[in-house]
């Protein structure tokens, strides 16, 4: 019995259509992908935010400090806002935006090794509403109440970060987000768009001093942020706009 091979032909046309195939469905794929990150992105937010407001009524609606000490190799523990929510959440992955992974820049101060610590993967925090230099630069300042935001579903406390001051590299994941208000003095205004990311289909999560959480496309943020919505606290609560 004599067998028939495919011919070239039948080979070439085989290949091209499966190319073709290929080239349609891969960046559905990446679509796919990308869209379950922002998902899982936008949990992470939504349950930090929850663990804030648990923190907050704990200490008596006292706002979580952006940072109280460096990284201690020694103990393992750290002074940033990440270390008071973590025995809320008790997962360090919640910490950790999906598109960005770990980021850390802490160094251990004897040997100069980098150090891995947990809280860096990608959320910045708007410290200068929730606790700028009013509070941070005078040690044994209280920090503000919740009850001095007058707009607390309109104030954000968190966001998906990108950028780093003086160099501008765009592809750093900040552990800050700045508000283009209240920070207009070259080098320190951010990369891109005040450290406010747009990793997530042009956009970022954003967490709320209330406890929600929402994505926003970054234009449409940027747009939004006018002192009478009090987006990141100026003219409705406390930091440099607001009564410090």
């Amino acid at each position: 019995m004599r067998r028939h091979g495919f011919t070239l032909i039948e080979l070439l046309v085989v290949i091209a259509i499966i190319a073709i195939l290929a080239a349609i469905l891969f960046p559905v794929f990446a679509q796919a992908r990308e869209k379950a990150r922002a998902i899982s992105c936008l949990s992470n937010v939504k349950q930090i935010m929850n663990s804030n407001l648990m923190y907050i009524q704990d200490y008596d609606e006292s706002l979580n400090l952006y940072f109280t000490g460096w990284y201690d190799p020694a103990t393992g523990t750290g002074g940033q806002w990440w270390w008071r929510l973590q025995p809320y959440i008790k997962n360090w992955g919640i910490f950790q935006c999906p598109s960005v992974g770990n980021t850390s820049m802490a160094v251990d101060p004897v040997t100069g090794k980098y150090i891995g610590d947990p809280g860096w993967g990608g959320y910045g925090y708007n410290y200068s509403h929730m606790s700028p230099c009013a509070v941070l630069c005078n040690p044994g300042r209280a920090p503000y109440k919740l009850a001095a935001y007058a707009k607390p579903a309109e104030t954000v406390v968190l966001a998906d970060g990108q950028g780093t001051c003086g160099t501008h590299d765009p592809g750093v994941a900040s552990q800050t987000i700045g508000c283009p208000m209240c920070l207009g003095s070259p080098p320190c205004t951010g990369y891109p768009h005040y450290k406010l990311a747009n990793r997530h289909s042009g956009g970022g999560s954003y967490g709320f001093l209330d406890g929600h959480a929402k994505w926003y496309k970054l234009e449409a943020m940027e747009g939004l942020n006018k002192k009478a919505n009090n987006l990141f606290g100026h003219g409705q609560g406390p930091g440099p706009s607001g009564g410090d």
